[in-house]
């Protein structure tokens, strides 16, 4: 039975430090943990920042912010709200899953971030199809999934209509058969037992909030 892949979701550990942040991808490469997901929105200016929702605390939607407004933004830590590239900049080992909301120019994305990383160290996957399937047609050796909340009657379908390898999945749509039927990476797992069990039906990558408990499974 191959292990497999334990990445830190919105860059982990949950809890110790703000999701996104990089002092939680720092305190992640420091662990076991073979990378981090992370998210990716696009901000009024053209940039791309590491942040999980479309939105700042106060409501305004990041696509709408100058790079002077979100300067002044700051994590719960008192980080900045961190650039893209300068994330990746200090991802010094592992895997980057990149989480595209629909915000992002996937194109435009994956040129930055090859940029700083190299192919074989990124992925990129989005609930927007499209897009990914955009990005194949473009960068077509890049690693590419497609990301749903769905229980899924031929899930390779869905990767071939959007040009994907992999499908990303709540812990809760994935069964034996789905996950022996495509590359499957799982995110909301909730213990180790859960852990346990999608490493007995093959899932090739958890995407967990304290990676140290995947790991010790």
């Amino acid at each position: 039975m191959a292990r497999p892949l334990v990445l830190a979701h919105r860059a982990g550990p949950a809890g110790r430090h703000p999701e996104n942040s990089l002092a939680a991808l720092r305190a992640t490469l420091r662990g076991r943990a073979d990378g981090v997901e992370i998210d990716v929105q696009r901000d009024g200016d053209g940039r791309y920042v590491v942040h999980h929702d479309a939105t700042l605390r106060d409501g305004t939607p990041i696509a709408g912010c100058t790079a002077k407004r979100l300067s002044r933004v700051r994590l719960a830590n008192g980080e900045p709200l961190p650039l893209l590239e300068p994330f990746l900049a200090e991802a010094r080992r592992g895997l980057v899953f990149l989480d595209l909301k629909v915000t992002c120019d996937p194109v435009e994305v994956a040129r930055r971030a090859s940029a700083v990383l190299p192919a074989d160290r990124l992925f990129f996957s989005s609930f927007w199809h499209p897009g990914i399937r955009a990005l194949g047609r473009r960068f077509p050796a890049l690693r590419r999934g497609v990301t749903l909340e769905a229980r899924l009657v031929d899930p390779a379908s869905v990767m071939r209509a959007a040009g994907a390898s992999v499908l990303v999945l709540p812990a809760d749509c994935v069964d034996r058969e789905t996950a022996r039927a495509a590359d499957v990476w799982v995110w909301g797992v909730a213990d180790r037992d859960g852990a346990r069990t999608l490493t007995r039906w093959g899932v090739k990558a958890l995407i967990v909030d304290d990676p140290a408990v995947a790991v010790q499974v």
